[in-house]
């Protein structure tokens, strides 16, 4: 069998679809910054900063062409928990997979699952810039009977396991930011 000489795998060298997402995301790791802009041509993506889960961020966004189902050059898989840590993955809506990133077709009405489990007593802190938030959506994010306008905050306490909802309704266009109102419940 032949070896590939820079990977050391045997087969053919592995390809990596989506390079401009790669490197973007690497730079934002590097650099701190949110690793994606706010609205792109093809899509947005947001990040959620976390303490207290096993992760240290999740994603969540749209892109041209995704779908409500797991998109394998989008969506990532959430790695499995680590000891005495919380868990925190966006819960797909087929309800098959935990993921890292979440990311959907664009609509009017977009919802993500957050599933935010805690451990022991260490309350889960999610964060997120509000600036990240791409202008043609207002975002609301519910915990249990509060929900928030993810504009006008940007950081959750989450002292007890539950399942998070992020709502992303498109604004009427021509609507300024004094007209923002949250996104209702369905």
């Amino acid at each position: 069998m032949k070896t590939d000489r820079i990977h050391s795998c045997p087969g053919p060298r592995p390809t990596f679809a989506g390079n401009r997402i790669l490197v973007s995301a690497l730079l934002g790791t590097f650099l701190g910054a949110a690793a994606f802009p706010a609205a792109a041509g093809d899509g947005f993506r947001v990040r959620l900063g976390l303490v207290n889960g096993h992760l240290r961020e999740c994603w969540f966004g749209c892109e041209k062409g995704a779908t409500d189902k797991y998109d394998r050059n989008l969506d990532e898989m959430a790695p499995p928990p680590g000891i005495q840590t919380g868990y925190t993955a966006f819960i797909s809506p087929d309800n098959k997979f935990w993921l890292y990133k979440d990311i959907r077709g664009f609509g009017d009405r977009i919802v993500w699952r957050f599933s935010a489990q805690v451990y022991g007593k260490k309350t889960i802190e999610i964060t997120w810039e509000p600036k990240d938030l791409p202008d043609a959506y207002d975002f609301t994010l519910e915990s249990g009977k509060k929900t928030l306008n993810m504009r006008e905050t940007k950081t959750l306490s989450v002292p007890k396991t539950g399942v998070l909802i992020i709502r992303g309704v498109r604004r009427k266009p021509g609507a300024g930011p004094r007209d923002r109102k949250p996104a209702p419940r369905p």
